[in-house]
């Protein structure tokens, strides 16, 4: 497989607490930011699937299922929508 070099620029409180957490988990930044893009990329794939099955069972889920998506997109609203479906299932 061919590789290609990249290179972001970042604010500096950031890219600090990127090598802390890289630290932490033992990795160098640059494998610690294609895991974590990886685990992005997977968890999108997942909700994807999850949600054509639906669209192909009812089409008028679409709205729905662009809503969700685009909560998703955001790491953050992703851990939110998570926790208030969990917190709805445990019956909170």
């Amino acid at each position: 497989m061919a590789t290609e070099r990249i290179s972001i620029s970042l604010p500096a409180e950031l890219r600090a607490r990127i090598r802390q957490y890289a630290a932490d988990a033992g990795l160098s930044v640059s494998a610690y930011m294609v895991i974590a893009a990886r685990a992005y990329m997977n968890e999108q794939d997942r909700a994807r699937r999850a949600f054509e099955r639906v669209d192909e069972a009812r089409p008028e889920t679409e709205a729905s299922w662009q809503e969700t998506h685009h909560l998703l997109h955001s790491p953050a609203n992703a851990r939110r929508l998570r926790e208030s479906v969990a917190e709805a299932e445990a019956g909170g």
